[in-house]
C-alpha cells in the first residue's frame, strides 16, 4: 500500500512541474526615460529559458505601459487607467498579445542579442533586456479601437 501511495504521489508531482503555464506574470521594471512618444525601459523577466523570457519581456514592456505605467523622477501614467477595460475588451487583447501578436507592432527595438542574466536557482533564470515602447502609437491604437476615448474631443 505504501508503494501504490508513493507511486501516486510521485506521479502526480512530475504532472504538476511539466504543467506550468509557459508565461510568468513575475517581472520587474526599470524606467530609463521618455523622449518623442517613446519609452526606454530594461525589463527583468523570470523563467526557465532565454527565447521564453525575450517574449515574456516584450509583453511585460506594452502591459505596463497600458495598465500600470512607469514610476521614476517622472511618473508616466498608464494608457489604460480603468482595469475592467482589460475585461470587458477580453476578445481584443486576447489576440493582441497572442504570440507573434499586433503587440509587436508597438515595440521599436529589443536588445535581444545582448541580453543579461543571473541563475536564480536551478529552474529559474533572471533575465534583464532593453526595450523602447513606441507609447505614442500605442495610445492612437487603444483610441482607434475605441478602448480609450480621444482625448481632443472634449469632456
Amino acid at each position: 500500500m505504501k508503494h501504490i501511495l508513493v507511486l501516486v504521489l510521485s506521479i502526480f508531482i512530475v504532472i504538476t512541474s511539466f504543467s506550468q503555464k509557459k508565461y510568468s506574470n513575475e517581472y520587474e521594471v526599470n524606467f530609463v526615460k521618455s523622449e518623442n512618444g517613446k519609452i526606454y525601459c530594461t525589463i527583468f523577466t523570470y523563467c526557465k529559458n532565454e527565447k521564453q523570457c525575450l517574449e515574456n519581456a516584450k509583453v511585460d514592456a506594452i502591459k505596463t505601459a497600458l495598465f500600470r505605467g512607469f514610476t521614476s523622477d517622472i511618473k508616466l501614467y498608464p494608457i489604460i487607467r480603468n482595469l475592467d477595460i482589460e475585461k470587458e475588451n477580453k476578445n481584443y487583447f486576447d489576440n493582441f498579445f497572442k504570440p507573434n501578436g499586433r503587440y509587436l507592432n508597438f515595440i521599436e527595438y529589443t536588445q535581444d542579442d545582448l541580453v543579461e542574466y543571473a541563475e536564480i536557482y536551478r529552474r529559474k533564470k533572471k533575465f534583464a533586456t532593453n526595450i523602447i515602447i513606441l507609447r505614442d502609437n500605442l495610445i492612437k491604437e487603444m483610441q482607434n479601437q475605441k478602448i480609450i476615448k480621444l482625448l481632443d474631443n472634449g469632456f
